[in-house]
């Protein structure tokens, strides 16, 4: 099975179980800190390609928020990479 057709695959499982979570999370952010609820940043993808990664936001004015630090503690500044999985830019399971 190639690695693009089990990164489909898996996609609505992760979905479902992270959505509910990824919702509280944006809802904490907001409260905290307001808008914008997204970072979004150009990296460099297999082949040289660029795309554009994203994450929740974490900080702002260069100091990381208080909803911020805990996010990054805890991981969940990352849940909205599984767009950038749909969108095929990144994988589940290979290099960063």
């Amino acid at each position: 099975m190639s690695k693009r057709l089990a990164d489909l695959l898996w996609l609505p499982v992760a979905v479902a179980v992270f959505l509910p979570i990824a919702i509280v999370v944006a809802a904490v952010i907001w409260a905290d800190d307001g808008r914008p609820l997204f970072f979004r940043q150009w990296r460099l993808g297999r082949g040289r390609r660029l795309f554009r990664l994203l994450k929740f936001r974490t900080m702002r004015d260069g100091a990381v928020t208080r909803a911020g630090a805990w996010l990054r503690r805890t991981g969940l500044d990352e849940l909205p990479q599984f767009a950038n999985v749909l969108r095929g830019d990144m994988s589940f399971v290979g290099p960063r």
